[in-house]
C-alpha cells in the first residue's frame, strides 16, 4: 500500500497551476476580414487565444495564384509575411493550425490591397477531418491506452508485490504493443491535423505535423516511459524497483501533455486529478492480467496477491469515482449537457460500462474472495471468467475513452463561443497609412463609443518595423466640435506603441494624426479615418 500511494503522490505533484485552454479560436486579424490596405502590408498578423501550431497557411491571389510566404509564431500572433510586395487585388488567407488540445483549427479571411474588389469570395471555414483518419485515430488510441494501462497497472502491482508476482511476459509484449501503438499515433495525428484525405501515406509531412502536435510529444514521453520500465524488469538489477517506478511516473505524466482533461480550466485541479484518474485505473485493469496468472500459483501467493489487491481497490476506487466525477464536472458544465451534445451522449455510455464494470468488482470481493479463503471447488474457474468479463469491459471503456478524445466536449464548446463573441465584437479598425517612404499600422478596438485600445507601429523602407524616439496620436472629432486631443503612445515592445483611453468617447468620424519623431533629425506624420459607432 505504501509503495502505491508514494506513486500516487509522485504523479499527483506534477499537477501545476496555470490557464489552460481548450480550442484555439482566432481573435483578431491584421488586415481585418474584408478590410482594405492602401499599400502591401510587411506580414498579415494572425491573433489567437493561445499559442497555436501552424499546419497550413496559404494565401492566394486572384485566379487562385499561392504567394510564397514565411511563417513566425511570437506568443500568440501567427504572422504571415509575403516574401514580396502584394500587388493591387483581393487576397484569401486560408490557415489550419493546431490547438494546445491536439484538435485541429481552421478558416480563411479575405482582405485587398488597393481598392476592394468588385466581388468578395466565400471562402470556406470548416476544421471537419476525414472520417477515416478519425477512425484510424480512435482505434489506435484505444489499443495503445490498453497496452499501456496493462504495462503500468501490472508493473504497480509488482511493486505493490514486492517482485512475487511472475509478471515480466504480460510487460514485455504489452509494451511492445504500447510502443508501437505510440509511433503509430504520431503518423495519424499528422493525418488528423491535415486533413490528409489526399495525401499520399508515405509522406514524410505527415509525421512532421503529428510529431511537432501535443499528441506527438505525449507519445513521445510515454515511448520513453515505457523503454524504461521494460528496460528495467529486462536487466533485472538490484535498483530495478525505483527504476520502474521513475518509468511509470514518466508514463502516467505523459498523459498531462495533450487531451480535454489536460487543458481544463482549474489546471491546479484538472491535471493532479487527471494524473490520479489515470494511475488508478492502471492499476486496476492492469492488476487484472498477473491476477490471472497468479490463479495458477500456489494457494499462499494466490490469497496474499488477490488479498493485497483487494484492500488497495476498497481504498481507491471510491477515490476513483470522485475523480472521475470532477473531470466529468469539468468537461461537461452543465447537467442539460449530458445528454445535449455527442461529448455527453459517449461519456453516458462510459458511464453505464463504468457501472457494469463496479458491478463485476462488488462480486469478485464479496462473493468470489471468500470462496477462495475458503476454498470453495470451482472458485478458480468463476474467478478465471469474472476477471475475463472484466478485461472485456475496461477494454470496451478504453474504446470508448479514445473516441471520447476525438470529440468537442461542451467546455470547448463554450469557451470557443464565448472567445468568438469577443472577437466578433472586438474587430475594430486596421489601417495601413504610408507617407514617403514609410508606413503606420494603426490598430484601434473596439472602436466603439468608450474606451479604445490604440496600437501603432511604424514600418521603415525595408518593410521591417522601427523604433522611434517618440510618437503620439492626436484624435479629433470636427462633426462633434472635438478639437485636436494629443496623447502619448508607449512602446510596449517589438515595435508597438499604445495608448488605452476613453478619449473616443462620442461615435462618429474621427481623424487620427500620427506623429512620429523617427530620429533627432527626422520626423513623420500619417493620417486616418476611422467610424466609431
Amino acid at each position: 500500500m505504501r509503495v502505491f500511494l508514494v506513486l500516487i503522490l509522485a504523479i499527483c505533484s506534477l499537477g501545476w497551476d496555470g490557464e489552460a485552454r481548450a480550442h484555439a479560436v482566432l481573435l483578431e486579424t491584421v488586415p481585418s476580414d474584408r478590410s482594405v490596405v492602401a499599400q502591401s502590408p510587411p506580414a498579415i498578423v494572425l491573433r489567437f487565444n493561445e499559442t497555436v501550431q501552424p499546419i497550413l497557411v496559404q494565401i492566394r491571389g486572384d485566379g487562385g495564384m499561392m504567394i510564397p510566404a514565411d511563417l513566425s509564431m511570437v506568443d500568440q500572433e501567427l504572422r504571415v509575411a509575403p516574401r514580396g510586395p502584394l500587388a493591387a487585388g483581393g487576397y484569401i488567407l486560408s490557415y489550419r493550425v493546431t490547438s494546445a488540445d491536439s484538435h485541429p483549427v481552421a478558416g480563411s479571411f479575405l482582405f485587398a490591397v488597393g481598392a476592394a474588389p468588385a466581388a468578395w469570395a466565400a471562402p470556406a471555414t470548416s476544421a471537419a477531418t476525414s472520417s477515416g483518419w478519425v477512425i484510424a485515430a480512435g482505434i489506435s488510441r484505444a489499443i495503445f491506452l490498453a497496452a499501456t494501462l496493462i504495462v503500468i497497472g501490472a508493473s504497480i502491482f509488482w511493486l505493490v508485490m514486492g517482485g512475487q508476482v511472475p509478471m515480466r511476459p504480460i510487460v514485455f509484449g504489452m509494451a511492445g504493443i504500447a510502443m508501437a501503438a505510440a509511433i503509430v499515433a504520431i503518423y495519424l495525428q499528422g493525418g488528423l491535423l491535415l486533413d490528409a484525405a489526399n495525401v499520399r501515406p508515405w509522406e514524410s509531412e505527415l509525421w512532421r505535423i503529428g510529431y511537432a502536435s501535443t499528441r506527438g510529444t505525449a507519445s513521445l514521453m510515454a515511448f520513453g516511459g515505457l523503454v524504461v520500465v521494460a528496460g528495467a524488469l529486462f536487466w533485472g538489477s538490484r535498483a530495478r524497483r525505483p527504476v520502474v517506478g521513475i518509468g511509470i511516473v514518466i508514463v502516467i505524466a505523459s498523459f498531462a501533455l495533450s487531451g480535454h482533461a489536460a487543458t481544463a480550466s482549474p489546471r491546479w485541479i484538472a491535471i493532479p486529478t487527471l494524473l490520479f484518474h489515470v494511475a488508478v485505473v492502471a492499476f486496476w485493469l492492469g492488476s487484472l492480467m498477473p491476477l490471472l496468472s497468479v490463479l495458477r500459483q500456489p494457494r499462499a501467493l494466490r490469497l496474499a496477491a488477490f488479498k493485497r489487491f483487494s484492500e488497495i481497490a476498497f481504498f481507491v476506487v471510491p477515490q476513483l469515482v470522485v475523480a472521475g466525477a470532477i473531470l466529468a464536472t469539468l468537461q461537461i458544465q452543465r447537467p442539460d449537457a449530458l445528454f445535449a451534445s455527442s461529448y455527453g451522449m459517449i461519456l453516458a455510455l462510459k458511464i453505464v460500462l463504468v457501472g457494469a464494470l463496479f458491478v463485476l468488482a462488488a462480486c469478485n470481493r464479496w462473493i468470489l474472495m471468500p470462496e477462495m479463503t475458503e476454498d470453495s471447488p470451482g472458485y478458480a474457474d468463476r474467478f478465471r471468467r469474472t476477471i475475463l468479463a472484466e478485461l472485456g469491459l475496461g477494454f470496451a471503456i478504453l474504446c470508448v475513452t479514445a473516441f471520447l478524445s476525438q470529440t468537442v466536449p461542451p467546455r470547448s464548446v463554450a469557451e470557443h463561443e464565448s472567445f468568438a463573441a469577443a472577437a466578433s465584437r472586438d474587430t475594430g479598425h486596421t489601417s495601413l497609412t504610408v507617407a514617403g517612404d514609410r508606413k503606420a499600422l494603426l490598430m484601434v478596438a473596439p472602436a466603439r463609443p468608450g474606451r479604445n485600445t490604440m496600437r501603432v507601429r511604424i514600418f521603415g523602407a525595408d518593410e521591417q518595423p522601427i523604433d522611434p524616439l517618440e510618437l503620439a496620436i492626436e484624435l479629433s472629432n470636427p462633426s462633434a466640435g472635438i478639437e485636436p486631443l494629443r496623447r502619448a503612445l508607449a512602446s510596449v515592445g517589438d515595435g508597438y506603441f499604445e495608448h488605452v483611453g476613453p478619449e473616443m468617447s462620442v461615435a462618429g468620424r474621427w481623424i487620427v494624426r500620427i506623429e512620429v519623431l523617427v530620429t533627432d533629425f527626422e520626423k513623420a506624420s500619417f493620417e486616418n479615418e476611422l467610424t466609431v459607432k
